[in-house]
């Protein structure tokens, strides 16, 4: 099975993390984080910004005009 890794790295040990099928795993540590949270489905590329620091919008907001 072929894993796909972030271009992001760990926050605790700076190793690589990749995609299994509940979320986020480190390499190394015990470091993960889930695919859903707050009923909220994150995919890769949001998840690659969150963990080099930079903010993203939880919510959708729609315009109704």
């Amino acid at each position: 099975m072929n894993k796909e890794y972030l271009s992001a790295h760990c926050p605790y040990c700076g190793s690589r993390i990749y995609r299994n099928s509940h979320g986020y795993q480190c390499e190394h540590c015990n470091f993960h984080v889930k695919n859903y949270i707050c009923n909220r489905h994150f995919n890769k590329e949001e998840m690659e910004k969150v963990l080099m620091g930079e903010e993203i919008r939880l919510i959708r907001l729609n315009n109704r005009n």
